[in-house]
């Protein structure tokens, strides 16, 4: 059984996973697991039934279905995701798109603050005794921003010997 403190952070972990995302980001991870959902639910309606496994294949294709609605109303939950927007997500495999037509905005890098550090910081201070605090450490300064690549292409691979060196 998880203790208290265990499941506290696996809260705020995946509080600070969803943190991480844009609002577009967080639409368009709900609307692939939305897509995938529906494909695993029409995989199990078109499972070949015979007269004596018609049954346990219909059983089986509503336990699937009735799994998805919970875990899309979990995530929908999870995610902050608006009734408007619950309504356009459900609608998507209807309207023939595709789980690739979303992934380009879950492939954007960006920086962003880690919370979990802000919470080990303060944690730290207050464990640090009043005597060692003279010589504080100035923190360092933020990396640059990701550029970012105006083509889709792939540079073509090379060989250690290849790639240039830093003499």
């Amino acid at each position: 059984m998880m203790g208290e403190d265990e499941a506290r952070d696996a809260m705020a972990q995946m509080q600070a996973t969803k943190d991480l995302l844009t609002e577009g980001q967080r639409i368009a991870y709900v609307g692939v697991v939305r897509l995938e959902v529906a494909r695993l639910v029409e995989e199990a309606e078109d499972v070949e039934a015979t007269r004596k496994t018609k049954k346990e294949v219909s059983t089986a294709a509503e336990a699937v279905k009735m799994w998805g609605q919970k875990m899309m109303i979990r995530l929908y939950s999870h995610m902050d995701i608006s009734e408007a927007e619950q309504l356009m997500i459900e609608q998507l495999a209807e309207h023939g798109v595709m789980p690739g037509d979303l992934t380009p905005a879950l492939h954007a890098n960006s920086r962003v603050q880690n919370p979990m550090a802000k919470e080990k910081d303060s944690a730290d201070k207050e464990a640090q005794s009043p005597g060692l605090g003279a010589a504080v450490e100035k923190a360092a300064e933020a990396p640059p921003p990701y550029e970012a690549f105006e083509s889709s292409e792939v540079p073509q691979a090379q060989t250690p010997s290849q790639l240039p060196t830093t003499d």
